[in-house]
C-alpha cells in the first residue's frame, strides 16, 4: 500500500528531472536567455558551456569544494594548491598534482627574486607540478589561477591547454587577485561562472558536481544526431524523458518548456 500512495510522487520526481535535463541541453546548446533557476550569482553567455569557473574571497573554501568535486568524480586530472601551516600560521603554499607530484611552491622562507609578499616563490617547481598528462574522459581541474601560481611562466599556457581542450575544466579563481588572465577565463563563453561565498559553500560541492554530469549529458545529446530533426528555424529534441521543440527567431532561440 505504501509503494502504491508514493508511485505519484516517483512519477512527479521523474518528470521533474526529464524537465531539469532538457532544460540544461537548451541552454548549453543554442538559448541565450540567462538560466534563472541556478544560485543567482552564476553567469552564463551565449555558447555551450563545458567548463565551471568558481570564484571567491579567501577562506571560502575553494580547495575544499574542489577536493569534493574530485572525489565524486571517476577520472580527474589536474592541481591544486594548498596552505603551509607552522604552529597555525600560514608559511607557504604546497601544490598537488593528479600524477602525484608535489612540492611547495611559497613559503616565507625562501630568498628567492620572484616574490609576493612575504612569500618568495619557486616558479621552477610550479613548472614542474603542473606538467600533467590527462585523458579525453578526465575531468580537468586547477586549483587556484592566483598570483602566486601565475610567476611561473607555462601556467597560463597550462590554464588555455585546460579550458580549450574537449574536457570539462573546473577552475578557481580568489575574487582578490584580478589580472588580464583571469578576466579573459571569466568571460569566456564556454564557462559557468558560480561565486562561492559563506553561505553556499556547504551545498556548492553537490551543485558543481551536478552541473558536471548535467554536461556530459548534454555532450551525449549534442553527439546523437538520432535525437535531432533540425529545419531552417527550429530543432526538434527526444530526449529521454521528453520532446522539446527550439524555435529561432532572428539571433535568440526560445524552448517550449516552462523554463524560458
Amino acid at each position: 500500500a505504501g509503494d502504491a500512495r508514493d508511485e505519484p510522487l516517483r512519477k512527479d520526481a521523474r518528470k521533474r528531472r526529464g524537465e531539469l535535463d532538457a532544460r540544461i541541453i537548451c541552454f548549453m546548446l543554442v538559448c541565450r536567455q540567462r538560466y534563472n533557476t541556478i544560485p543567482k550569482n552564476t553567469k552564463l553567455s551565449n555558447s555551450m558551456r563545458k567548463n565551471i569557473v568558481i570564484f571567491g574571497f579567501p577562506s571560502t573554501g575553494k580547495s575544499t569544494l574542489i577536493q569534493s568535486v574530485i572525489a565524486r568524480a571517476p577520472n580527474a586530472a589536474g592541481f591544486f594548491t594548498r596552505e603551509v601551516r607552522s604552529w597555525r600560521r600560514r608559511v607557504g603554499f604546497e601544490m598537488v598534482s593528479s600524477d602525484r607530484e608535489t612540492g611547495v611552491i611559497a613559503h616565507v622562507n625562501f630568498p628567492h627574486q620572484a616574490r609576493t609578499g612575504r612569500f618568495g616563490i619557486r616558479p621552477d617547481v610550479i613548472e614542474r607540478v603542473i606538467a600533467v598528462q590527462f585523458d579525453p574522459t578526465d575531468l580537468l581541474y586547477i586549483d587556484e589561477i592566483g598570483e602566486i601560481q601565475l610567476s611561473s611562466p607555462g601556467f597560463a599556457d597550462v590554464v588555455t591547454q585546460f579550458l580549450n581542450s574537449d574536457n570539462t575544466c573546473v577552475v578557481t579563481l580568489s575574487a582578490v587577485y584580478k589580472c588580464p588572465l583571469i578576466e579573459n577565463v571569466k568571460t569566456r563563453s564556454d564557462v559557468i561562472l558560480v561565486e562561492l561565498n559563506r553561505t553556499n559553500r556547504h551545498s556548492c560541492g553537490a551543485y558543481v558536481s551536478s552541473l558536471i554530469g548535467k554536461i556530459a549529458k548534454a555532450r551525449g545529446y549534442a553527439s546523437d544526431r538520432s535525437r535531432w530533426t533540425i529545419l531552417d528555424n527550429s530543432a526538434h529534441l527526444r530526449s529521454k524523458h521528453d520532446d522539446r521543440l527550439l524555435v529561432r527567431s532572428g539571433s535568440a532561440w526560445s524552448c517550449s518548456c516552462d523554463f524560458y
